[in-house]
Formats: C-alpha cells, sequence, structure tokens
C-alpha cells in the first residue's frame, strides 16, 4: 500500500467513486445497497437497505474474485500480485482496443514497466463493479478507474476488459476506454 493513500482510505475512496459513477451514468445491475434514493425521499445522502436474500460468496476460482484481485493489485500498487496474475512472457496487453491508439504491451515485464508509469504519476484506484464468464475460462468485467490529474483533481472513468484465461492466469488482455476523453480529462 502507498504512503499517500492508507488501506481504509483507498476502500473508501474506491466505494464511493463506484457510488458516484452510478448514481451519475446509470449503471445497470446497481445493487439496492448504492442507488439513489427514489425522488419522493428528500434524503439523498442515505443509501437504501441491501436486500437480503440468500448469498453464496464466489469461490475463490470465480470471475469476480479473479476481477477484484485485479483491481486490487492494481490500487495498492502491488507488483508481485499483479505480475502473479500474468502468464508470464506469454502474456499479452491491449491497452486500449480501438481509437487509433491501442498499444499492445508483450510479457509480464512490459505489462509491469506500463503499469509503474501510471502507478508514479496517476496513482489508480479501481473497482470492479461486476464480473462474469464467458467463452470457457475467459472473463468479462466491468472496472470504474480513478486517477490523478495534472491539477492534482481525481477522473473517474469506465473500463472494460476481456480477459482471455489459460491456467487461472490472463493471457490476453483487452481493454476498452476512450483514450481521447481520458486524456484530455488528465492534463
Amino acid at each position: 500500500i502507498n504512503a499517500e493513500y492508507g488501506e481504509a482510505d483507498t476502500a473508501s475512496m474506491a466505494g464511493q467513486m463506484a457510488k458516484k459513477v452510478w448514481n451519475e451514468q446509470g449503471y445497470p445491475g446497481l445493487p439496492a445497497s448504492l442507488r439513489k434514493e427514489s425522488a419522493s425521499d428528500n434524503s439523498s445522502a442515505c443509501v437504501s437497505a441491501p436486500e437480503i436474500r440468500s448469498y453464496r460468496a464466489p469461490s475463490s476460482s470465480s470471475p469476480q474474485v479473479f476481477a477484484d484481485r485485479y483491481a486490487t493489485a492494481i490500487t495498492r500498487r502491488d507488483v508481485d500480485a499483479f505480475a502473479a496474475l500474468w502468464l508470464g512472457e506469454e502474456a499479452v496487453l491491449h491497452d486500449p482496443v480501438g481509437g487509433g491508439d491501442a498499444r499492445i504491451y508483450h510479457g509480464v515485464e512490459e505489462i509491469l514497466t506500463k503499469f509503474h508509469k501510471i502507478w508514479e504519476v496517476r496513482h489508480p484506484v479501481m473497482v470492479c463493479t461486476a464480473a462474469f464468464g464467458c467463452g470457457g475460462s475467459d472473463i468479462a468485467a466491468h472496472f470504474v478507474m480513478s486517477m490523478t490529474s495534472k491539477s492534482g483533481g481525481r477522473v473517474t472513468y469506465p473500463v472494460f476488459a476481456v480477459l482471455q484465461m489459460e491456467n487461472n492466469q490472463i493471457k490476453l488482455a483487452k481493454t476498452y476506454w476512450d483514450r481521447g476523453s481520458l486524456s484530455s480529462q488528465l492534463s
């Protein structure tokens, strides 16, 4: 954990960030505990209580658990945990896909070099809002990411990722986000 943000501060910031994005942008599947109160309720500071349903904790190999580990490693700047998620030199990251300015990183060392730059300058906080299995062992996930802009403020934006898995590690990751919009906000 970095010196600037303690573990509790990071968790609180991540929760507040997810609530803000969900409420402002209306992401589907928003848990009841994070929804804005109805228009008839004047208490905008409160959130509704979560519905109690039979809940089964995800298995340690579930898509949600893996995506949460990915987001946590990025937020905590945990190089060892982040490197362990990738399939060594076979790993490939497309970040972002499309938009004419896609960047492709080959091998865990190139991927770590990219993230070291982000960790040093942008102090990212990432939260996984949803993840599910697709195409066998592959994972599709939605994240909310917050980074520090040049002015010192925080910029929050959505990231979608499709992770092709092999032996419970990422072999190929394709991330989708709006580079042009984010770049102008971070400047």
